[in-house]
């Protein structure tokens, strides 16, 4: 094989630290979507009667929106940061170039994520193939910049979540879409 071109990555070479992380970051993401699947559970379940503990709700919703859905989605995204550079970082190390490679899996998970919300609401694999692609230049730019950039979006999420708990909303959650409208 000709030491220039991209191929899957050898057993012996993986990272398995990331492996298992991964997976950890995806059982969590299965337990997040439990609760949307309509199992009775969770932040959705909307009941009213007088055996229910209505503040030990908002504390287990707390702990649930803190632990299971801003933790997990969080490791995920790193996750698809950190593959993407070692990627790239790989294809340096063989002199060739990754990015055609990269630019065909992000328009497959594209492709993949416009037939996903269709038939679940909640589709994140769109938001991370747009956000792949808007990334991509990031490479670039120096570390100063790339350090702003991420200061500003970290700033931008956390002023957004603030002002979203006074409204009724779910804090810090992902935009979902419900037939063309995002909610």
């Amino acid at each position: 094989m000709d030491k220039h071109t991209i191929a899957p990555i050898q057993s012996k070479d993986r990272e398995v630290f990331m492996d298992v992380l991964r997976g950890f970051a995806i059982l969590g993401i299965l337990i997040a979507n439990l609760t949307v699947g309509g199992l009775g559970w969770g932040p959705n379940r909307v009941e009213s009667s007088p055996f229910l503990l209505p503040e030990l709700d908002k504390q287990l919703n707390f702990l649930y929106a803190m632990f299971i859905e801003g933790k997990f989605y969080s490791i995920f995204s790193l996750l698809f940061g950190w593959g993407i550079a070692l990627q790239i970082q790989r294809g340096l190390d063989k002199g060739s170039d990754a990015l055609p490679t990269i630019r065909r899996r992000l328009f497959f998970m594209l492709l993949l994520g416009f037939g996903h919300i269709l038939i679940w609401p909640g589709d994140i694999v769109l938001f991370y193939a747009m956000l792949g692609f808007l990334l991509l230049p990031l490479r670039r730019f120096s570390d100063r910049a790339d350090y702003g950039c991420s200061v500003d979006l970290l700033t931008n999420s956390i002023i957004c979540c603030k002002n979203a708990v006074g409204h009724g909303e779910r804090a810090c959650q992902f935009p979902t879409f419900n037939r063309g409208k995002c909610i």
